[in-house]
């Protein structure tokens, strides 16, 4: 029983040559690549545009204009700013807690914190 396939047959040196020689040349049919492109564009044309799109093209052609330009640039200001106060707020009110409980320990060194609605 041969054990593999060269075994199996004898050499055919004319039928080796043939299928040396041979070669595929694929050839697309006629109008293959147009229509690639024609249907690429059909389905980008009936994709909609998101919401998203649309609003940022509104807001970036009324940046445009200068008026509405520095209307945007003094609400983002004063957001920036608002955000800042109310920031530097919260920490000032946190350190002034923490600075009482330190002078009642500076104080009495046996105290262990500071009650805020009682106070010192």
């Amino acid at each position: 029983m041969p054990r593999n396939m060269k075994e199996c047959h004898s050499p055919d040196p004319e039928l080796s040559r043939l299928l040396r020689a041979w070669t595929i040349e694929p050839a697309p049919p006629p109008g293959f690549a147009s229509g690639v492109w024609r249907r690429i564009e059909t389905r980008a044309a009936a994709r909609p545009a998101p919401a998203w799109r649309g609003m940022l093209t509104a807001v970036l052609h009324a940046l445009r204009q200068p008026a509405f330009a520095t209307a945007w640039i003094a609400l983002l200001l004063l957001a920036g700013a608002g955000t800042g106060i109310v920031q530097g707020q919260r920490t000032a009110e946190s350190l002034h807690v923490q600075m009482q409980g330190r002078y009642v320990q500076s104080i009495d060194p046996f105290a262990s914190a500071i009650d805020p609605e009682r106070g010192p």
